[in-house]
């Protein structure tokens, strides 16, 4: 595939890793959502 489906690719993974709270992201997760404002 073409660089930029394979960069798109790639982040569509991390952005799912993160939604799901995945490794590496687990740690950092409940940080992130704690310090976001709620509205």
């Amino acid at each position: 595939p073409s660089p930029i489906a394979s960069l798109g690719l790639g982040m569509m993974v991390v952005g799912l890793a993160f939604k799901l709270s995945l490794v590496p992201f687990h740690l950092w997760t409940p940080d992130v959502y704690e310090g976001a404002p709620a509205t």
